[in-house]
């Protein structure tokens, strides 16, 4: 059967396959994803716990043992692989702008940032997206992650 060539770009467009790696402060989730056009279907759930400790040598060495058990129920070759963070190690804030910073939002928001974040610019990875006006303010979602959180994971991870 022969389709329109819109039917068979839509079928490139979609995820068929992907994991999705779920982090939290206790525990490292592993989730493989199987999606067709109209359903999603879990095609397996891994689980890794993180013992609780204050030193970040330790920390770091059960994150690290915890990716590594979850990484071999991971096909890197067929499924891309999502890093997922729950609110407890991320930050995602609404800020306002004048609607003059939009010529320079980078540059604005690079220069903000620390006014909205209880973390100094070097310290995080960040990103924005622009979410509309409000009034007479241009309004911006940031995301912003901790570097040590997400530099910790890609160590593992690459």
């Amino acid at each position: 059967m022969n389709f329109p060539r819109w039917a068979q770009d839509l079928s490139r467009a979609d995820f068929l396959r992907s994991a999705g790696l779920y982090v939290t402060p206790e525990r490292l989730f592993l989730v493989r994803v199987r999606k067709d056009l109209f359903r999603v279907a879990v095609t397996r759930a891994e689980m890794s716990q993180i013992p609780k400790t204050e030193d970040p040598a330790s920390r770091g060495q059960a994150f690290g043992e915890a990716i590594r058990s979850l990484l071999p129920h991971f096909d890197h070759a067929r499924e891309p692989l999502y890093l997922c963070f729950s609110p407890e190690l991320t930050i995602c804030q609404w800020i306002f702008l004048p609607q003059m910073a939009r010529e320079n939002l980078s540059q604005v928001v690079e220069y903000e940032i620390e006014r909205h974040i209880p973390f100094r610019r070097e310290d995080v990875y960040y990103d924005f997206l622009r979410a509309g006006l409000k009034g007479d303010k241009l309004g911006l979602i940031l995301f912003a992650i901790p570097k040590k959180i997400l530099d910790e994971i890609l160590l593992f991870c690459t």
